[in-house]
C-alpha cells in the first residue's frame, strides 16, 4: 500500500502547501482498515430443525419458530445479525421488528437468535424462505448465508388421520365402533393369555407420518413407534412383545405424528384380553368366564371394572 499527497491543482502555485511538526501536535495520517465481517454459519430454526436447502423441504407446524445462527468479525466490532424471511417465490421480511438481533459484547464471535416469532402470520401450505448476515458496526455487511439457496421449509397445519390398527393376538372386538357390548364381536378374545406378550400392527394414511405414539387404557401415550418418514402409506409398523396390564377389556390408544409435529385424533382399538388359568380349589370347577362388563383383575377377580373408552 503506497500514501501519498497530491495538490487540487498540481500546476497553480497557490495549491502548495507545507505540513511543519508543531512540538508534538506533529501531522498524521490515521488509517482505519475495516474488514466486512464473516458469513453467518450454523443456521438452525427451532423446534429441533436446522437449514434445509433441498428438496422435499422440512414441515414445520410449531406455533412458534426462532431462527439462529453463528457470526464472527476478525476486525472485532461486529454489531448485529440480520435475518429474513419471505414466502418462497415472494417479498418482504415476516419477522418485522424481530428480524434485527444484537450480538451484544459478543463483537468477535456470537451465537445469536431471533425473538420467537408466533405462526399465525404463516399459510398453512405454504413454502417459505429464510438467510442471514452479519452487519459491524461501521454498516459493512457480509454475503447472505446461505450463499445461493436460501434455507427453506413447508408450513403445515394440517392433522394426519388416525392410523389403522390390527392384531393377530388381539383380535378387534370393536369393528362396529360402539363400545364394549353384548354383541357377537365382543365374544372375540386374545389368542394369548394374560401375561403372555403378542404384537399390534399400525398404518398410517400420510406418507410424512413420523412415529405412532401409544398407550394402554389411557390417553397418555406412554410409548412410541417410529415410522421412516416418506414410506408409503401401505407401510405397517410392528410393536412386538406388547402385554396389556389387565385381563378382560381394554384400549389401545393409537395416534399418528407427522413430521410437522401434528397428532392425529387417537384411534381407540378394544380388544379382550384371556385371563390367565387360575388354581382350582379341590372340589370346585375353574373359572372360566366373566361377565362381558366386568374384567379380570391381575390376580385373577373377576369384577365390575373396565377401561374408560373416553376420547381424549
Amino acid at each position: 500500500m503506497t500514501l501519498g499527497f497530491r495538490a487540487t491543482d498540481e500546476s497553480s502555485q497557490y495549491s502548495w502547501k507545507k505540513l511543519q511538526a508543531d512540538n508534538g501536535n506533529d501531522p498524521y495520517v490515521d488509517l482505519l482498515y475495516n474488514r466486512p465481517p464473516a458469513a453467518p454459519t450454523s443456521l438452525d430454526l427451532d423446534p429441533e430443525l436446522s437449514c434445509d436447502t433441498t428438496s422435499p423441504y422440512i414441515n414445520l407446524g410449531a406455533s412458534q419458530i426462532t431462527f439462529w445462527a453463528n457470526s464472527s468479525d476478525k476486525d472485532g466490532n461486529l454489531a448485529s445479525v440480520r435475518f429474513e424471511l419471505w414466502p418462497t417465490g415472494g417479498s418482504g421480511n415476516l419477522l418485522g421488528s424481530k428480524a434485527v438481533v444484537s450480538v451484544g459484547s459478543g463483537t468477535s464471535s456470537a451465537r445469536v437468535h431471533t425473538d420467537p416469532l408466533n405462526t399465525s402470520v404463516l399459510k398453512n401450505g405454504t413454502t417459505y424462505s429464510w438467510r442471514a448476515r452479519s452487519v459491524d458496526k461501521f454498516g459493512a455487511s457480509s454475503a447472505f448465508a446461505p450463499a445461493s439457496v436460501p434455507c427453506r421449509f413447508v408450513f403445515d397445519t394440517s392433522k394426519p388421520s388416525p392410523p389403522t390398527v390390527t392384531s393377530t393376538q388381539f383380535p378387534d372386538a370393536d369393528a362396529s365402533d360402539n363400545g364394549f357390548a353384548n354383541e357377537p364381536e365382543d365374544a372375540k378374545w386374545s389368542t394369548v393369555k394374560f401375561g403372555t406378550a403378542g404384537s399390534f400392527s399400525f398404518k398410517a394414511a400420510q406418507a410424512d407420518v413420523v412415529k405412532y405414539e401409544y398407550s394402554f387404557n389411557q390417553g397418555s401415550y406412554a410409548f412410541s413407534a417410529a415410522r421412516t418418514n416418506g414410506a408409503p402409506v401401505t407401510t405397517v409398523t410392528t410393536v412386538s412383545n406388547a402385554k396389556p396390564p389387565a385381563a378382560g377389556p381394554n384400549v389401545l390408544y393409537v395416534r399418528t405424528v407427522d413430521d410437522a409435529g401434528n397428532k392425529s385424533e387417537p384411534r381407540k382399538y378394544l380388544f379382550y384380553v384371556t385371563p390367565a388359568t387360575r388354581p382350582t380349589p379341590q372340589g370346585t370347577s375353574p373359572v372360566t368366564s366373566c361377565r362381558t362388563s366386568w374384567s379380570w383383575t391381575a390376580t385373577g377377580t373377576c369384577g365390575p371394572t373396565r377401561p374408560s373408552t373416553q376420547r381424549t
